[in-house]
């Protein structure tokens, strides 16, 4: 049925109906009618939510087997969520924390991306400074093979007992730059000189916004 293939298709996102809705064009009010079967979507949203989910059409009508998850049989890797914030800000505390739930991803985009699920995992943006790129509240995929600097690029990292999610660059004095990409004057660079380096961890290169704002 229909509603099925509608819960079939938010559940492969990890979202909430109302992030779901809005990522397709329309409010929770909408989602939920569509997975209750109060309201029968047209071939336009079926489309829409077959591709914001990365379903085919068929796994939306419920034409295809299921694994025990309610997924498409082998088209899926599941992702761990932890529930840790990394500041985009001044930082968090570096405290003990636990994987909550996993999100569910394709295994042909894990591919098409070079990515290697055993070093995917997502965590949750805390504060503004990364704004307009990153958003508080955001989610993103961190891939943890990727801990070698690339300048420009995005980090999670734990800095002393602090986690942060920051643009990182190395300068010419091997001295380590993490800048902010929020241009309000509360958000200065911070330099870390080379004799400090071993205090950072860098966790892993931030490579993918999972819900949230635009990345």
């Amino acid at each position: 049925m229909l509603k099925d293939g509608f819960k079939l298709a938010r559940a492969a996102t990890g979202l909430s109906q109302a992030e779901f809705g809005e990522r397709c064009g329309w409010d929770q009010g909408r989602q939920s009618h569509y997975e209750t079967g109060r309201r029968e979507p047209g071939e336009a949203e079926i489309k829409r939510a077959a591709k914001e989910s990365g379903l085919s059409i068929s796994d939306i009508y419920g034409e295809t087997q299921p694994t025990e998850r309610g997924l498409p049989k082998g088209k899926y890797e599941f992702i761990p969520y932890y529930d840790v914030q990394f500041a985009a800000g001044n930082g968090v505390e570096d405290d003990h924390y636990s994987e909550v739930k996993d999100l569910a991803f394709r295994k042909s985009w894990l591919a098409e991306h070079g990515f290697n699920q055993n070093c995917l995992v997502i965590v949750e943006v805390s504060g503004h400074s990364m704004q307009p790129r990153l958003h508080n509240g955001d989610k993103v995929l961190v891939d943890t093979a990727c801990t070698e600097i690339k300048d420009g690029k995005i980090y999670a990292l734990s800095y002393g007992n602090q986690l942060k999610i920051k643009r990182l660059e190395m300068r010419y004095d091997e001295a380590m730059l993490i800048h902010s990409d929020n241009p309000s004057p509360e958000y200065t660079t911070e330099v870390v000189p080379p004799a400090d380096l071993e205090h950072i961890k860098i966790v892993g290169r931030v490579v993918h916004l999972v819900a949230g704002g635009g990345f």
